[in-house]
C-alpha cells in the first residue's frame, strides 16, 4: 500500500468516526460542507480520490482540525505488501460505503 493511500484511509476513517459520533448522514455532511451528496458519497466509498480542498471541507463541516503536518520521514525497515494493502483499503471503503448510507464517522 502506498503511503498516500494510508493517509487517505486514515483520514476517511476519522471522518467516518466523526460522522458516527455526531449521528450525521452523508447527506447532512454534504449539506454542511456545501458540496454535492454524490461527491461526498463517492469520496466516502472510495470511488474517487480525495483532494486537499475536499478533505478540508469535510473536516471543517465536522468540526475537525485539518492541517497536514509535514515532517521528515523516518527510514522504513520493512517493505509494505502492496497486494494486501489494496485489499485492506478496498474492504474499508466497502464498509465506509455501507455506513455512509446510514450515518457514519466518529472522531479518533
Amino acid at each position: 500500500m502506498k503511503e498516500i493511500d494510508i493517509i487517505e484511509l486514515d483520514f476517511l476513517t476519522r471522518v467516518s468516526k466523526a460522522m458516527e459520533a455526531r449521528g450525521m448522514t452523508a447527506t447532512a455532511l454534504a449539506r454542511k460542507a456545501k458540496v454535492s451528496h454524490s461527491g461526498v458519497f463517492r469520496v466516502l466509498s472510495g470511488a474517487v480520490g480525495l483532494s486537499f480542498e475536499r478533505a478540508y471541507q469535510l473536516a471543517d463541516a465536522l468540526g475537525l482540525e485539518f492541517y497536514p503536518m509535514l515532517r521528515m520521514k523516518e527510514p522504513s525497515s520493512a517493505p509494505v505488501n502492496d497486494e494486501g494493502g489494496r485489499k485492506m483499503k478496498s474492504a474499508v471503503r466497502k464498509s465506509n460505503h455501507a455506513g455512509a448510507a446510514n450515518a457514519m464517522v466518529a472522531e479518533s
